[in-house]
């Protein structure tokens, strides 16, 4: 029984620096993630502003377009409205 218990201890005074080693690896790659998810968060906020960006100078050159297409209306019918006068 003694012996097995002084194999234990030895196999895990062996273990330890493997363990210590393998424990500031993970703690190391949780950091790592924990920045990957922050950039990706940024990335992604990032994104969605530039299409709200994009999505509102779309809208706003439609508006642009309908309002060039009234007055363009308009000034037809004026036109036209002032050459029967004329007439």
């Amino acid at each position: 029984m003694i012996k097995i218990y002084e194999g234990a201890k030895q196999a895990a005074e062996y273990a330890e620096p493997y363990l210590e080693q393998a424990r500031d690896m993970a703690n190391g790659a949780v950091i790592l993630a924990k920045k990957g998810i922050k950039f990706g968060q940024k990335k992604i906020k990032r994104k969605m502003f530039i299409a709200k960006l994009k999505s509102a100078v779309e809208i706003t050159a439609n508006i642009v377009l309908v309002v060039a297409a009234i007055v363009a209306a308009v000034s037809t019918v004026l036109t036209f409205i002032n050459k029967c006068n004329d007439n």
